[in-house]
C-alpha cells in the first residue's frame, strides 16, 4: 500500500500520466497566453472574451470537439429556456430534464466516451458534477432571487471557466462583477508567484499522494470484514488523507491558476455547512460567502465544494 523503494519510478509514471497532470500544464500554458494577452484587452468584455475562448479550447482539448460542441450547445438550450421559456412550469420541466441529462447521459455514453481519448471518460465524470452545481445555482438565483439577467458570453464563461470547470470551486455568473485584481500593471504582477505558489503547491500534495499511495490501493479496504479493529481504523485515517490531498490538490491549482488569470477565485472547503443554498446565500466564510454541497464523481470520489467564486477585471 505504502511507499517501496522498488515502486518508485512506477508510481511517479503513473503520476505523470494522470488527468490532473495534463490538465496542470495546459491551464497554466493558457493563464500564460491570457497574461501576455492581457495589456492588449481594452475592457470588461474583451477580457471576458479572451477567457471564453481559451475555456473552450481547453475544453476541447480534454473532451473532443465533438463532446466540447456538445456541451457549448447543452449550456445554450439551457440558457434558453431558464430566460426565455414560458410558462414557467414548462420552462422547470425543462430545465429539470436538462440538469437529469448531466446524471444521465454521459453514464449511457460511457463506452463512446472512452473512445475519444484517454482521459475523456474521467474528464466528464469529474466536469458534470461541477456543472451540475453550476446551471442548477443558476437557475436558483434566476428564479428565486430575482437576479438580473446575465448576457450569454458571460453566463457561458461562468460555466465553461478553465480552472474550475473540471473539479471546482463552482462558480457562479451574479458574482462576476467582482474579484478581479485590480490596480496597475505592476501590482497585478504581484499575483504571479503567489498564483505559482498556490499551483506548486497543488502539485505537492498529489505527487504525496502518489508516491505514498500504490495505484489501486484502496481496493485492500474490501477485505474489511475480516480485518482486525486497528487494522480498520488505519484505513480509516489514509483514507481521509488520501481524499483530502487529492481534492484539494485540484483546488489548489485552480485557485492558483486563477490567480494567474488575473482573478481571486474563492477558498474551498470554507464553512461549506454554513451555506443555505447552492447558490452560495446565507453562508459565512473567509471571503465574505460560502456555499457547499457533497458531489460524487463516477470515479467514486467524494468532495465538499465551496460555491460562488467572485472575480472582476482590472482596467
Amino acid at each position: 500500500m505504502l511507499l517501496e523503494l522498488g515502486s518508485l519510478a512506477p508510481r511517479a509514471g503513473h503520476l505523470l500520466a494522470l488527468l490532473f497532470t495534463e490538465w496542470t500544464v495546459v491551464a497554466v500554458a493558457a493563464a500564460a497566453m491570457l497574461w501576455v494577452a492581457n495589456e492588449r484587452l481594452q475592457g470588461v468584455r474583451a477580457r471576458e472574451s479572451a477567457l471564453l475562448v481559451v475555456s473552450l479550447v481547453v475544453l476541447a482539448w480534454f473532451a473532443s470537439v465533438p463532446v466540447a460542441a456538445a456541451w457549448l450547445l447543452y449550456a445554450l438550450l439551457f440558457y434558453g429556456a431558464a430566460e426565455f421559456m414560458q410558462p414557467r412550469w414548462l420552462a422547470a420541466a425543462l430545465v429539470a430534464l436538462l440538469l437529469a441529462a448531466q446524471v444521465i447521459l454521459p453514464v449511457v455514453a460511457i463506452g463512446p466516451l472512452g473512445e475519444r481519448g484517454r482521459h475523456v471518460r474521467e474528464f466528464t465524470a469529474f466536469a458534470t458534477n461541477m456543472a451540475f452545481l453550476r446551471f442548477y445555482a443558476y437557475a436558483w438565483d434566476r428564479w428565486r432571487r430575482g437576479t438580473q439577467r446575465e448576457p450569454p458570453a458571460r453566463f457561458l464563461l461562468a460555466m465553461f471557466f478553465f480552472p474550475t470547470f473540471v473539479n471546482g470551486p463552482v462558480e457562479v455568473p451574479r458574482l462576476l462583477e467582482s474579484g478581479w485584481v485590480r490596480g496597475d500593471p505592476v501590482a497585478q504582477r504581484r499575483g504571479i508567484p503567489t498564483g505559482l505558489g498556490r499551483v506548486l503547491a497543488g502539485i505537492a500534495k498529489l505527487g504525496l499522494v502518489g508516491l505514498v499511495f500504490a495505484p489501486g490501493w484502496s481496493a485492500a479496504l474490501a477485505g474489511g470484514a475480516e480485518a482486525p479493529t486497528g487494522r480498520i481504523w488505519l484505513w480509516g485515517a489514509l483514507l481521509y488523507a488520501w481524499f483530502y490531498l487529492s481534492f484539494s490538490a485540484w483546488s489548489d491549482v485552480a485557485i492558483g491558476v486563477g490567480a494567474l488569470c488575473g482573478r481571486r477565485v474563492q477558498e474551498n472547503f470554507a464553512y461549506p455547512w454554513a451555506a443555505i443554498d447552492p447558490a452560495g446565500g446565507g453562508g459565512t466564510s473567509r471571503s465574505g460567502s460560502g456555499c457547499g454541497t457533497t458531489s460524487t464523481s463516477r470515479s467514486g470520489a467524494t468532495a465538499a465544494t465551496a460555491a460562488p467564486t467572485c472575480w472582476r477585471p482590472s482596467g
